[in-house]
């Protein structure tokens, strides 16, 4: 008779291999629904000539990323199964475990699902996979996002799926239930039960490590190409997602800034290729000379455009207007073409063009008050000028009303302030329509001008942002769109008629522009204001997982409406290569005499070009006049067209050595703002 300890284990090992064993089902359909997206998106966004010469890195892809989510469905299957090893010492508690498993095993299969729908989508908007800029969810003006989501996607559609998939999920797995019920394993011996724990603790570790090796599956390890977009594809949601939270609380702990340089001397004289100590003062210089003829300061403002990609605009043509008012100001004033942002995001860029700051959270953290030597407002506020801020969308996003103030703007106009004073003006998810915003800078520098204010006004639009509403006053064009375009543009919008309403959208926003650079010109502020324009990034939602459009997919234009007396003194190329970086100093160079200023930017009208930060920059490559180098995967390319790259080709030594210098530029940049942080003073 056996003894009631071995009886009392007996019983519950049958019982715990039979919880067991209703979880494999689940663990495998994990591994299938997390496999779904990256199989997807592979045939969606490659093609074959893509793919030619990287097949290891695609099997190495799909191995790297079976891998991860074994680490993520042993992690939710595990947590269940101890809980069930809980529950099977008794009877009682047991049956209520396996009758709760079909609602427990829909419940993990959907939140799987859901994870690959998201992976899906924030894929198919940001071209990578799920990154820290998720959590602008919480961070970001979250109606205005809720709101843009449910025009953007199809939410009813992943309603009544989801809704289906449930209940398949749940007679699929009420069956392995019934199948299950009369498993039992119950082997004799002792020593063969307590193996079959030992191996199944094992694989449990192992598989929620992703590697029997001395250090767990990590985000290096999805590293698996120099093909960004396999390399997108490895982790799936929730890998993708824990690292982001992890760079999320690393940012609003230390702000995104690295404390330790090591021999940050080292890279400040390789970088300006002669020996200068690592303080600011090496990044401060002189704006040049005026002849007496442009000795008055002209207006100054620098318009951020919502999405104004180069692409997009690239689109145009003869029977596909997309300029409207702003196609002769395009062509008679200074369009620099070779040009890109430098942030992923319209904060990210917002706070390197205000304080060369590589991380976006200064906005919202104890920072936003710091008196920063590398505000670029600070030239122009010794000079005597007043600043307007200007925004067509809330002031509080991001805390911009309370973070703008503290860097030296004197005055903060956002929507509410627009619709008081233009009625008329409909609120949609992101702000009134840009006319108006346009309208209001317009009639400031008229007020400004005739009182003898000299103005700096940074303007922020909204309206080119998803879910691409204009207003009812603007008349759309009727615009042929070609089914190899309309592939090309599918995630942009849903069929053709969303990217007929994008077109629109954007022919609307550069039509206000331009109404807006026309009525300036034709006003008494023509000879007394310098106008630039840029975009914050380029639009999301097209993908670019070609590496011969690295540049394509950050390119924005950047555009200078310069007076007749300040053109006589300006040499201009549309070709120079640059970025973000380099339109204050170009501006000071324009509006400011002699006059001291910080940067670590390129004074694009110079006719001599000789400053060592003359070069294109955006994180991970630089790019120059011969082509662009890709420093985080060491690959160089050659422009093919003007901003298409040609394949791959071998750098000579001196060659590879300016390259290897202009990628310097990312340590400096984190350095001098980590620098500034450690030593700067509240306001």
């Amino acid at each position: 008779m056996p003894k009631p300890q071995k009886a009392a284990f007996d019983v519950w090992f049958i019982r715990f291999t039979r919880a067991a064993a209703l979880l494999i089902l689940p663990f495998f359909a994990a591994l299938v629904i997390q496999c779904a997206p990256r199989l997807y998106l592979l045939l969606k966004h490659a093609t074959t000539d893509l793919l030619a010469g990287y097949m290891g890195d695609l099997f190495k892809m799909f191995y790297i990323g079976l891998r991860f989510d074994i680490r993520t469905a042993v992690y939710a299957c595990s947590f269940f199964l101890i809980l069930a090893g809980f529950l099977a010492v008794r009877h009682k508690s047991f049956g209520v475990f396996t009758a709760a498993y079909p609602y427990i095993a829909v419940f993990t299969s959907l939140i799987f699902t859901f994870s690959s729908i998201v992976a899906i989508f924030y894929f198919n908007t940001y071209n990578r996979s799920i990154d820290v800029f998720i959590f602008g969810l919480v961070d970001d003006d979250t109606s205005a996002i809720i709101k843009t989501i449910w025009h953007e996607y199809p939410i009813i559609k992943i309603a009544v799926f989801s809704t289906a998939l449930a209940f398949a999920f749940y007679k699929l797995y009420k069956f392995w239930a019934d199948k299950c019920a009369k498993f039992s394993f119950n082997p004799s011996s002792i020593k063969v039960k307590a193996a079959f724990l030992i191996i199944l603790a094992g694989l449990i570790f192992v598989g929620s490590r992703g590697s029997a090796g001395l250090f767990p599956l990590r985000q290096n390890n999805a590293q698996v190409s120099d093909l960004a977009l396999l390399n997108a594809l490895t982790p799936n949601a929730f890998m993708a997602f824990d690292w982001a939270l992890k760079h999320y609380k690393s940012y609003k702990r230390n702000f995104g800034i690295t404390q330790d340089w090591g021999e940050i001397g080292g890279v400040i004289n390789e970088f300006f290729g002669e020996e200068k100590p690592p303080e600011l003062s090496i990044f401060e210089t002189v704006s040049r000379s005026f002849p007496p003829i442009v000795e008055e300061k002209p207006h100054v403002v620098l318009l951020v455009m919502e999405s104004m990609g180069t692409h997009l605009l690239n689109f145009d043509d003869k029977e596909r207007d997309l300029l409207g008012e702003l196609r002769s100001h395009w062509q008679e004033d200074y369009l620099f073409r070779l040009f890109t942002a430098e942030g992923s995001g319209t904060l990210d860029s917002l706070t390197r063009l205000l304080l060369l700051s590589p991380t976006d959270s200064i906005s919202q953290s104890p920072l936003q008050g710091y008196d920063f030597t590398s505000n670029m407002l600070k030239p122009y506020i010794k000079s005597g000028y007043k600043v307007v801020f200007v925004t067509s969308g809330s002031g509080s996003w991001r805390n911009l009303n309370n973070f703008l103030p503290k860097q030296g703007v004197n005055e903060f106009v956002e929507q509410s302030t627009l619709q008081k004073l233009f009625p008329e003006a409909q609120l949609s998810a992101w702000g009134v329509p840009d006319e108006y915003m346009l309208r209001y800078i317009k009639e400031r520098l008229i007020k400004a001008d005739e009182v003898g204010e000299r103005l700096l006004i940074l303007a922020l639009s909204t309206t080119f942002h998803p879910p691409y509403i204009y207003p009812k006053s603007f008349t759309p064009s009727p615009i042929k769109i070609s089914k190899a375009e309309l592939k090309r543009l599918s995630n942009l919008a849903d069929g053709e008629k969303g990217v007929v309403n994008v077109f629109n959208t954007l022919k609307y926003v550069n039509n206000s522009l331009g109404v807006f650079l026309t009525d300036i010109k034709q006003s008494a502020l023509r000879g007394r204001i310098v106008i630039a324009v840029t975009g914050d990034h380029n639009i999301r939602g097209v993908g670019y997982p070609d590496p011969t459009e690295t540049v394509l997919g950050w390119a924005v234009p950047f555009y200078l409406y310069i007076p007749t007396e300040y053109r006589r003194y300006a040499a201009f190329d549309p070709l120079t290569p640059a970025s973000h970086k380099d339109i204050w100093p170009t501006l000071y160079n324009t509006s400011l005499p002699n006059t001291y200023y910080y940067s670590l930017g390129c004074d694009l009208l110079a006719e001599d070009k000789d400053s060592p930060f003359c070069f294109g920059y955006y994180p991970g490559v630089v790019f120059d006049k011969v082509g662009a180098y890709a420093y985080r995967i060491g690959e160089f390319r050659e422009w093919a067209d003007e901003l298409n790259l040609a394949p791959p080709k071998e750098l000579a030594e001196d060659k590879l050595k300016v390259y290897k210098r202009y990628q310097l530029i990312e340590k400096l940049i984190a350095w001098q703002l980590s620098m500034q942080a450690g030593g700067a003073e509240q306001r």
